[in-house]
């Protein structure tokens, strides 16, 4: 509307006849109606969230969390987000005979935790920089509404056929519709170049013995995040003695 040109991330314009704050307000209602609001923490968080109350004992919270499969659990007072309690913490409180002392005691409150309108790259660097799998979501009365777990993260940023279900080969080559171009960009941006080679020979020592060779475990979810692991694990389908053996020749030992 203002003329110019430019490209995705930057344009420039010369507009005449107006002042600066004129043109600064004018500026802002085109962004507000151009400029589509992107996918905040409301748009991808489940609710509600399994919790446990401050005045809940230790051994209560165990069965909660053996029940419900977790490893650990918020904890709140009147719907307000006090902290959380790992399995490792209940099961720690339950060997020295403390199954009776309230939860409360032996939370944590170093919570990581976000608003409803947190932006999803805000979520993403909040999970890389904490190492962490999951975030809680509270409202303004610092009431717990939510969780956004790394699955729903990457589900958001990449799409569903991304999410990591079983295993990727060596050129992350998955059964999602992922580019190959993409993939390569990925291993590229995240690994050094001595393991970059290493898995391409691995990749071609599958392929001259017609053996799938894949990537698996946490490495493969971190790299979607953009989060360095070297902690690399690979399957092969075939005979695994077969192919160490042509690895080991074609790593020269």
């Amino acid at each position: 509307e203002l003329g110019g040109g430019g490209h995705f991330q930057a344009a420039s314009a010369v507009v005449k006849n107006l002042s600066l704050d004129e043109l600064e307000k004018k500026l802002i209602k085109i962004l507000e109606r151009k400029v589509k609001v992107g996918i905040v923490t409301k748009d991808i968080m489940s609710s509600p969230v399994k919790t446990v109350n401050t005045s809940t004992s230790i051994e209560e919270t165990k069965k909660i969390l053996l029940r419900y499969g977790h490893n650990g659990i918020p904890v709140v007072e009147e719907g307000k987000l006090k902290g959380i309690i790992t399995m490792q913490e209940v099961n720690k409180a339950k060997q020295h005979g403390l199954g009776k002392e309230l939860v409360s005691k032996y939370m944590s409150n170093q919570i990581v935790s976000v608003k409803l309108n947190t932006p999803l790259t805000e979520i993403q660097e909040l999970m890389i920089n904490y190492d962490i799998g999951r975030i809680l979501v509270i409202n303004k009365e610092d009431k717990l509404v939510g969780i956004i777990t790394r699955t729903d993260l990457i589900r958001n940023l990449y799409g569903e056929g991304n999410i990591p279900k079983r295993s990727f080969s060596t050129y992350i080559e998955t059964s999602s519709k992922i580019e190959r171009k993409k993939q390569k960009e990925l291993i590229k941006k995240i690994f050094p170049k001595r393991v970059q080679n290493i898995l391409n020979i691995i990749g071609e020592t599958g392929d001259r013995l017609n053996y799938p060779v894949f990537m698996v475990g946490g490495v493969v979810r971190d790299l979607f995040l953009g989060i360095e692991n070297y902690d690399i694990d690979i399957v092969v389908e075939g005979d695994g003695i077969k192919f160490a053996r042509e690895l080991s020749r074609d790593l020269k030992g």
